[in-house]
Order: structure tokens, then C-alpha cells, then sequence
């Protein structure tokens, strides 16, 4: 229907807004990685005199980058929400334009209806949910692979099968978090203005979420990662015996 009345224009709309928010999102981690890399090589350095300086203590060398590491990874995670929150507003016009219809193809006067309307502030609606969903995704990931690391030692798990099972999880993980990203997406299209969804509390909308089809794709994609799991153990079981067999052979030999 879409195709029909507007043709491909309608197809991709909001998608120069969207082409716009990952380009200056992008951009910005690109410079802000560069500034931490170069302020992380200062600090190196100024560490490696003094530590020469003061007769090459190693224990001190080592504590030095251990902390040198985590305030460079502290800092990376906060310049990445930071940054995220920052584009935000052109991903919450990106999305609005997917369901806000402009004859005249100019898009000028919707946001400036938007800002006169309801402020600056509006432009940041859903940006806690969005920022949420993200970190849940990176917890997750997080937890997800230090589970299959530490599950796989002490066994012969080959990088393949680890990729599996972690793309398996993955699945799993963005289906837990997907009601925390639909809240954040309906809170942008969310406004008073003409066009767009009415306003509802929290409770509501939380309520409104489809809980019952993400509760059956959860059962899916947790017995594919269930399947792959047993599959990944076989396969180790199958190889632990072909090598015992080959042992018994060498010995008879």
C-alpha cells in the first residue's frame, strides 16, 4: 500500500534522517576512540619514565596499566552513551518520519512544529528505554560469553562451535530485551502534535507490549541454543572417544 501511493520515496522514508543519525554516530566514535587512544599513549609514556626514573619497579609498571586500562575502558563506555544520547534526536526524527506523512516532501515544518509545540526536551522522548535496551544487549552479551568461556575449559571446544553458541545466545538475549526497545520506540512516535501516537503512561504501554508472542520466541530460540548446546557435546564426546581409540591403537602398535 505504501508503494502504491508514494513509490519508493515512501518506501525509504525517514531513511536520509536514519543515514544521518549513524553517519555523525559513527563519526563521533571514531574521533572520540582516537582522542582516548592518544591520551592513553600520553599517559604510557609519562608512566614508562617515571618508571625508568625510579629503577624499573615491575610491580608498579603492571599496576600502573592495569589501571591505565580500566580507566580507558571506563571512559570508552561513557563517551559511547554519551554519544548515543547526543544523536539521539535525530534518531527519534528518523523514526517519527516513518509514520508521519508529508505531502510537500519538506520535512522543516513538522520539526519546527514539534519544537514549538513541545520544546527541545521532546526530542529526547524514550531515550532512557533506548539507552536501557542498549546496555541490557551489552550486559547480556557480556554475561553471555563469560558463561561459554568458562564452561569450555578444560575441553576442546573449537572456535567454530563457540561462534554458534554464541550466536545462538544472541538470539535469545535480543528477544529478552526487545519489550525494553519497543517501549523506547513507541515513546518516540509518542506526541501531541498531528500524526503521531497519543501519549500513555508507562503502565499502559508496558502493559500493551506483546509479552505472550516474546514468551514464545523465547521457548524457540532457547531450545535452537538447548539443541546446539547437546549437539557441541556430542560432538566433544565423540571426539574424546576417537582419540582414546587411537591411543589403544598406538599402544597395541
Amino acid at each position: 500500500k505504501t508503494y502504491a501511493q508514494e513509490g519508493v520515496r515512501g518506501v525509504y522514508r525517514g531513511g536520509l534522517f536514519y543515514l544521518l543519525h549513524t553517519t555523525l554516530r559513527d563519526s563521533l566514535r571514531i574521533i572520540a576512540e582516537r582522542s582516548i587512544r592518544y591520551f592513553e599513549g600520553r599517559s604510557k609514556n609519562e608512566a614508562n619514565i617515571v618508571t625508568s626514573n625510579g629503577a624499573g619497579n615491575t610491580s608498579t609498571s603492571v599496576s600502573g596499566d592495569i589501571t591505565m586500562t580500566k580507566k580507558g575502558y571506563r571512559a570508552r563506555l561513557l563517551t559511547k552513551y554519551l554519544i548515543d544520547a547526543v544523536c539521539y534526536p535525530v534518531l527519534l526524527v528518523s523514526t517519527r518520519f516513518i509514520i508521519v506523512y508529508s505531502e510537500t516532501g519538506s520535512y522543516k515544518n513538522s520539526i519546527d512544529e514539534w519544537r514549538q509545540k513541545e520544546g527541545l526536551l521532546s526530542f529526547f522522548g524514550g531515550m532512557a528505554a533506548s539507552l536501557l535496551s542498549t546496555a541490557l544487549d551489552e550486559v547480556m552479551e557480556w554475561i553471555l560469553a563469560a558463561c561459554i568461556e568458562y564452561c569450555s575449559q578444560g575441553t576442546d571446544v573449537e572456535l567454530a562451535d563457540k561462534v554458534l553458541l554464541k550466536a545462538s545466545g544472541s538470539s535469545v538475549v535480543s528477544v529478552l530485551t526487545s519489550p525494553v526497545n519497543h517501549l523506547g520506540v513507541i515513546q518516540r512516535c509518542q506526541s501531541e502534535c498531528r500524526g503521531l501516537l497519543e501519549p500513555e503512561p508507562i503502565s499502559e504501554l508496558l502493559s500493551s507490549l506483546p509479552w505472550k508472542g516474546t514468551l514464545y520466541q523465547v521457548f524457540l530460540f532457547g531450545g535452537v541454543m538447548a539443541l546446539n548446546v547437546r549437539l557441541v557435546q556430542w560432538k566433544i564426546i565423540l571426539q574424546q572417544e576417537e582419540r582414546e581409540l587411537q591411543d589403544q591403537d598406538e599402544h597395541i602398535d
